[in-house]
């Protein structure tokens, strides 16, 4: 495996080297018109561009991977040269699977990872690009992933502020389905927000910020997104069940006395994720209004953070299990690739050698021909089939992983 990722390599290297839906077949097409490789699967992501593949010769496919992403994206090589990834045999392994499961994650367990490795299979398949061992691996890390979440639970604890936010507004709403929702300050913990409370199917968002452009800009990524004046915030705030605040104000923008203006004594959930404070604390005196500050949910996402991580060290005996399995099957894999070959290189000599035996003897009746026949592949057979028994028996005693470790997990939940 060749590639760049987040932790060593800047974004803008990144945006350099990532495969597309415009491109990725064209990369496809030029990987598989060399030699050395003989299977692939590109995962790229906006953490991660990595090449998984088979090859025929490590060194060859090593160098040739490296200088793939150079020449594909006409960069110069020197400039990517540093953060470029190389892994091999079980290191790869053990890469896909913590990838799949969300363990190199930049949010640790997040689960968007393991659909965006689900598709990236998906599109190899596409391009007819897999094969015996690549098809294995992806689907053995694919399931080993959905394992873990569902065993230890790591996904289910959200660890960002603005998630937590929208989940306790969601669960003392009873739902936040066809409700509105009024955002001020659009960065990227608003982002998380709104896009938290359309997941949850909320009904109406509005959106505004001191500067209109970013308003505009922001409106494009969401559809459905109503705008309105930063000066006009305080005349919806009567007709919204949620607010949102994060922004940069060295002062309150949401003060009690303008807001009580406006407020019509429904039940509402402000949500002020803003360092200095956005809204005035004492708002939260007045009936039906709950206030949730940065504070309180940072408490509880440093609380969740504590169980993923308690959730990771479980997870990890279900992975090196699954990891483990998965090697040991490659080296079967190989072991019977050899003994075919064996005895279809032992059948391609005898049939050879009877079909020179055939003109020499000229002139020998068929029955005798058979009888010969047959103890040269007694003969084959028998020269083949102590190697064959020590094969077989190499890989029975290879060691592999019992499921004492996957009890101990059920047994702990």
């Amino acid at each position: 495996m060749t590639g760049v990722d987040h932790k060593r390599c800047p974004i803008e290297i990144r945006e350099k080297v990532s495969f597309t839906h415009i491109n990725i077949d064209a990369a496809y097409a030029k990987l598989k018109q060399d030699n050395t490789i003989q299977e692939a699967v590109i995962l790229s992501t906006c953490n991660r561009s990595e090449i998984y593949a088979v090859v025929d010769n490590v060194e060859k496919g090593k160098d040739y991977l490296k200088s793939f992403y150079s020449a594909f994206f006409n960069v110069n090589y020197q400039e990517i040269e540093d953060y470029i990834e190389v892994r091999l045999r079980d290191n790869v392994v053990r890469h896909i699977f913590e990838v799949a499961c969300g363990f190199q994650s930049l949010v640790l367990g997040e689960d968007q990872i393991l659909g965006q490795v689900k598709d990236s299979y998906n599109t190899a398949l596409k391009n007819e690009a897999t094969g015996k061992f690549l098809n294995r691996l992806f689907i053995d890390s694919i399931t080993s992933a959905k394992k873990i979440k569902t065993m230890t639970g790591i996904s289910e604890n959200q660890i960002s502020v603005s998630s937590i936010g929208v989940k306790l507004i969601d669960q003392k709403l009873n739902g936040i389905s066809g409700k509105s929702a009024l955002v001020i300050g659009l960065g990227e913990m608003s982002r998380i927000a709104v896009q938290n409370m359309l997941d949850r199917q909320i009904g109406k968002i509005f959106v505004t910020n001191r500067t209109r452009r970013k308003v505009t800009d922001f409106a494009k990524e969401f559809s459905g997104i109503i705008e309105i004046d930063f000066k006009d915030r305080y005349e919806v705030m009567g007709d919204v069940d949620i607010i949102v605040s994060c922004t940069s104000a060295p002062h309150f923008i949401v003060t009690k006395e303008i807001f009580s203006q406006y407020y019509r004594n429904q039940p509402i959930c402000i949500l002020d994720l803003a360092i200095p404070r956005d809204v005035e604390p004492d708002i939260q005196e007045m009936p039906g209004v709950e206030l949730y500050r940065i504070d309180d949910l940072e408490k509880i996402a440093q609380e969740n953070i504590e169980k993923r991580l308690s959730a990771k060290e479980k997870g990890e005996k279900i992975l090196n299990h699954d990891i483990r399995k998965y090697i040991n099957w490659v080296e079967e894999a190989k072991l019977i690739d050899i003994i075919v070959s064996i005895q279809n290189n032992s059948q391609e000599i005898m049939s050879k050698e009877l079909q020179e035996l055939r003109k020499k003897l000229d002139g020998i009746d068929e029955k005798q021909m058979q009888i010969i026949e047959k103890a040269f592949y007694s003969f084959a057979k028998s020269f083949t089939h102590q190697p064959m028994v020590k094969l077989k028996e190499f890989v029975k005693e290879s060691p592999k992983y019992d499921n004492s470790d996957i009890l101990e997990i059920e047994e702990d939940k």
